[in-house]
């Protein structure tokens, strides 16, 4: 893969979620979570308990989608080994209070977790941040597919205000604590998914729009295209490889 070394990256969106400007929202599709990054938040999820995660694992059966050691049985779902916990936490919050409610597994995952403490929810989260990443995905890309993402993921696009994925993501697409997710590995379909309802406002789960402003600037060929692309990076392998 070739490297590109940025000058410098754009400065990734503030710690503390809030709702925004109205006009944004009104945009964008409402508030985006109810979790604050405060030092009680940061704190719980520090002294999350994995093998009571573990316990809580198992008896939700979330293998049944995510895989016994949190890979994903089909590109339906996310993986959820290695993630970061921060994220995951905050996801199972939005699905908690029923902020995040869209597509195939939202209802599901609302019925699921609405009985969850917030200490559950960190021990779930802890737990799936300790198993190991998936490998890269097994795709073989289009050099087509290649330019479009290397270009997004270490460039963007400063003409459309388009800051680049490994700006937040990481240069492996590693994910940053504490909320911006590992990608590296994760199924091309439910990454494309995603971003494609980021474009279209249906998610809205991600702080100051921060998602959903870079999705809605891309066309649908960029986001299958850079979706394929993040999905063959590893967290694991030396930088640029």
């Amino acid at each position: 893969m070739r490297k590109i070394t940025l000058a410098c990256i754009l400065i990734s969106g503030p710690l503390f979620a809030q709702e925004g400007p109205p006009e944004l929202l009104e945009n964008f599709g409402g508030v985006s979570s109810g979790v604050a990054w405060t030092p009680e938040t940061l704190n719980l999820l520090a002294t999350a308990d994995s093998a009571r995660g573990q316990g809580l694992h198992e008896d939700l059966l979330c293998s049944s989608c995510h895989g016994a050691e949190g890979v994903a049985r089909s590109s339906n779902w996310p993986n959820l080994a290695g993630q970061i916990s921060g994220y995951t936490y905050k996801s199972l919050y939005d699905y908690h209070t029923w902020e995040r409610t869209i597509g195939e597994g939202g209802p599901l995952m609302g019925y699921l977790v609405e009985e969850l403490t917030e200490q559950d929810m960190a021990d779930l989260a802890k737990y799936f941040s300790e198993l190991p990443v998936p490998p890269p995905q097994d795709l073989v890309l289009t050099e087509e597919e290649i330019d479009i993402g290397e270009r997004l993921h270490w460039l963007g696009d400063p003409k459309r205000l388009i800051q680049p994925c490994s700006a937040c993501h990481g240069n492996q697409g590693e994910g940053v604590f504490p909320d911006y997710p590992v990608i590296a590995g994760q199924t091309y379909g439910y990454l494309e998914d995603q971003m494609l309802q980021y474009k279209s406002g249906e998610r809205h789960s991600d702080v100051y729009s921060r998602m959903r402003l870079v999705a809605a600037e891309l066309t649908d060929e960029e986001i299958s295209a850079v979706s394929r692309y993040l999905s063959t990076l590893s967290p694991n392998s030396p930088e640029g490889e």
